[in-house]
């Protein structure tokens, strides 16, 4: 992206994707697309490309579990705060009829400076993407047309794919617990 297109982009990225301040696998990979990945960066995690077809696929994949896909920034304080509430979530939910899922909002060639740095600081143990939309609000629309992109947001879909919870802003390991088994009572 040119230099002088990168700060306005930027800028109106932000107004869609603004941090919320509330308490309270797609079919492309990075790995595809030389251009985005630095191969001296050896990533622990895997980040992949999440565009309209990849949700849905995802989706797809996980129908027979309780989904929570948790959007989220690396410049976003409230999204850096609960990850490690995702994480230990992640790991009570191993091997179980639920599945954790981030995907980061930053821009898709970012991934090696940034979002895999922080996911391996988080050590996270979830599969995470970086979304790969042309228009912020086709990301907003796809997720929940309620929703005005500002992140921390989580979506809690039930074991036949529909959402059953959105959660605005930070949240805390037992909220996510509880909307989780909430739903799980319900499927």
């Amino acid at each position: 992206m040119p230099a002088n297109l990168r700060l306005p982009v930027l800028a109106l990225f932000f107004i869609f994707f603004a941090c919320s301040q509330e308490t309270g696998e797609g079919d492309k990979t990075l790995a595809d697309s030389s251009a985005l990945v630095d191969k001296s960066v050896v990533p622990k995690v895997r980040v992949d490309l999440l565009d309209a077809s990849g949700f849905k696929a995802l989706k797809r994949k996980y129908q027979g579990k309780v989904l929570l896909i948790n959007t989220w920034a690396t410049w976003c304080l409230p999204c850096k705060e609960e990850f490690p509430d995702l994480v230990r979530l992640a790991r009570k939910y191993e091997n179980s009829d639920v599945a954790i899922i981030g995907v980061s909002v930053d821009y898709p060639d970012e991934v090696n400076s940034k979002i895999i740095p922080f996911l391996n600081s988080q050590q996270a143990n979830f599969p995470n993407f970086v979304q790969d939309f042309k228009q912020p609000e086709d990301l907003i629309n796809l997720f929940n047309e309620k929703w005005r992109g500002a992140v921390p947001a989580t979506f809690i879909y039930d074991k036949k794919g529909i959402q059953r919870a959105f959660l605005l802003g930070k949240h805390t390991f037992e909220e996510f617990k509880s909307e989780i088994e909430t739903i799980r009572s319900d499927s």
